[in-house]
Formats: structure tokens, C-alpha cells, sequence
């Protein structure tokens, strides 16, 4: 969901790289937010393993829900002319992201166990309740009027 949005918040809300209203070309700086988001992602979980083992995935979890909440958090205190700290936040967002997502599919993963039977019906109603949520959320977001022209 947050992928999703990230432009549409760079562009509407920060007006990230619109240095011309009249100009429709994507700016550079909307592509390079998600990049550090992402690339921060993939560097977290190919050290996940690491924070598991010595932390336990209880704390991973805890942790990237808190990281999660002040990085997101403070994206809500940010004005076209604080858009720059959004480079700053964006790759707390990845970290909190892969920390929060590979963490709770781990934990689903121990309730399902070695049932295969149940494990398919287990991660088919978690793909399907996660799908249903985002489209939720993205269609009461669209039809604020923040949106509404």
C-alpha cells in the first residue's frame, strides 16, 4: 500500500521535483524515494537472519513496528519546503517494512507448521484479507478530498 501512495504523496503533498507546475514529466526525485526504500528493503533481509538470531523475532517485530510508526509519523509533519527529509525517512520505511513483513510471515508460518493441508488455507485467507484491506484503504484514501478534483 505505502508503494502505492509514495508518488502520489511525493508529487501531491511535497510536490517533490515540480519545479514547473506546467511540466508532466515524472521528476527524477519521485523515482529515487522508492528506490532507497527498496534497496534499503533488500539490504535489511539479507541481514534479518542475523537480527533473529541474536535478538529473537518478537524484538524484530516490535522494533520495525516502532520504526514504522516514527518514520510514517513524521512523514505527516512534512511541508513542501521539508520535502528534502523525506531522503532521510526513506530508508527507515524500507527497514521497517521487510522487518515487520518477513516477520509476520515467518510467525504464520509457525502457526501453520508442517500441515500442508492447512498451511495453503492458512496463506491463501492471509493473501486474500491482505489483498482485501489494501483495496479498502486505497478506495477510502482515493475518495477523500484530497483526491476529489
Amino acid at each position: 500500500l505505502f508503494g502505492t501512495l509514495l508518488p502520489f504523496y511525493l508529487i501531491g503533498v511535497l510536490k517533490l521535483g515540480l519545479d514547473d507546475e506546467t511540466d508532466t514529466s515524472v521528476p527524477f526525485t519521485v523515482a529515487l524515494v522508492p528506490l532507497i526504500v527498496y534497496l534499503f528493503s533488500v539490504l535489511t533481509s539479507s541481514r534479518l537472519t542475523y537480527f533473529y538470531g541474536k535478538f529473537g523475532r518478537k524484538t524484530a517485530l516490535s522494533t520495525g513496528t516502532i520504526i514504522c510508526v516514527i518514520a510514517l509519523g513524521s512523514m505527516l509533519l512534512l511541508t513542501q519546503s521539508s520535502g528534502w527529509v523525506m531522503y532521510i525517512i526513506a530508508p527507515f520505511v524500507g527497514i521497517s517494512q521487510t522487518m515487520v513483513l518477513s516477520t509476520g510471515i515467518n510467525f504464520i508460518s509457525d502457526v501453520v507448521g508442517t500441515k500442508a493441508k492447512t498451511g495453503a488455507f492458512v496463506f491463501g485467507i492471509y493473501s486474500l484479507l491482505d489483498k482485501f484491506s489494501a483495496g479498502i484503504a486505497i478506495f477510502f484514501i482515493g475518495s477523500t478530498s484530497a483526491y476529489a478534483k
